[in-house]
């Protein structure tokens, strides 16, 4: 319901309601309406006149508190939107001003450099105008952090559509990690949050197939999609059985344009069972790019940094490695 706002009305040497039937607070509705009984009552008797604005005027404040309780009871928001309505309905349009709403649609786009940032402002910056979440070279992502997004409200996960994880930083004073992040996790998010378009999950360590399958799933206009590993003990858990069955259910993924996932032992010289899958898959969605991808350190200056490889697989055959 609209904030209610009152309006005064000036005297010009006649008073527009008799003083004592006027009622301020109640709502500009309430008020055209208490004063157009009052001028039909006008030809009748003053005690009629009276009885008759008296009752319009209980009617008005009785239609403004139900109409305030339903549509409190149908809002998503009624825990957070009842206390703010009970007082709009006493205080009038001034509280309008000192009351801020709660839930309002927060950043389209919003990065968390570090930890901090999110811990302070996550619930200020996130709402449910929120399409884009991305974490950068400053932040350890964890389970929690999916668990406190989605726990924001249904609206903030309907709407979003890119959730991104960027690992970029193995200097010695690096904290920049996901490998701490779970299936379990991963899953409540494609639940939670069926339209995820961009899905970008780098230095993670552990991750499984199953993780894959309910992005394929769960997220019907999923068209990128990257899970890879730390540099440091990122070892990967894909063995491919979630291609296989984004194989076997052509309906899963029909977006689906770019794959990024983690190399397996270069020794096996593309005999393991994830890339025996890449390419089967591919050659079934010979529009789908698959990119195994190795990382690595290289001491430079003094310091560590990142190195990045991936292997390019289209329409079943390895086309290069960059």
């Amino acid at each position: 319901m609209p904030p209610i706002r009152t309006r005064n009305t000036k005297s010009n040497g006649k008073s527009a309601l008799p003083r004592s039937g006027f009622t301020p607070g109640i709502g500009l509705e309430a008020n055209e309406r208490a004063t157009a009984a009052a001028k039909q009552c006008a030809k009748q008797s003053a005690r009629d006149a009276t009885m008759r604005l008296t009752s319009e005027t209980e009617e008005a404040r009785l239609f403004n508190e139900g109409t305030a309780t339903r549509t409190i009871g149908e809002s998503e928001e009624a825990c957070e939107l009842a206390p703010n309505q009970a007082e709009l309905a006493v205080k009038g349009a001034n509280a309008v001003e000192k009351i801020s709403m709660p839930m309002d649609s927060g950043l389209k786009e919003v990065t968390f450099r570090v930890n901090q940032e999110w811990e302070s402002y996550y619930r200020e910056w996130l709402g449910h105008g929120t399409k884009r979440v991305a974490f950068s070279s400053g932040f350890v992502l964890k389970d929690q952090h999916i668990y406190e997004l989605t726990s924001i409200g249904p609206r903030l996960c309907r709407s979003l559509t890119h959730f991104e994880f960027h690992f970029e930083d193995v200097s010695y004073d690096a904290k920049n990690s996901a490998q701490e992040l779970t299936n379990q996790a991963v899953i409540h998010l494609t639940k939670l949050c069926p339209k995820l378009r961009f899905v970008q999950l780098q230095g993670t360590s552990g991750l499984q197939d199953i993780t894959l399958e309910a992005l394929f799933k769960n997220c019907a206009d999923i068209s990128y999609v990257e899970i890879t590993t730390h540099s440091r003990h990122g070892d990967s858990q894909l063995d491919g059985s979630a291609l296989d069955q984004l194989r076997e259910h052509p309906r899963w993924g029909t977006k689906l344009k770019k794959l990024r996932l983690p190399d397996q032992d270069t020794k096996c010289d593309g005999r393991d069972s994830l890339t025996r899958a890449v390419r089967a898959l591919t050659k079934e969605r010979d529009k789908l790019l698959v990119q195994l991808v190795r990382v690595s350190e290289l001491k430079k200056w003094g310091d560590w940094e990142l190195e990045v490889w991936h292997t390019n697989f289209r329409k079943g055959r390895k086309q290069s490695t960059l």
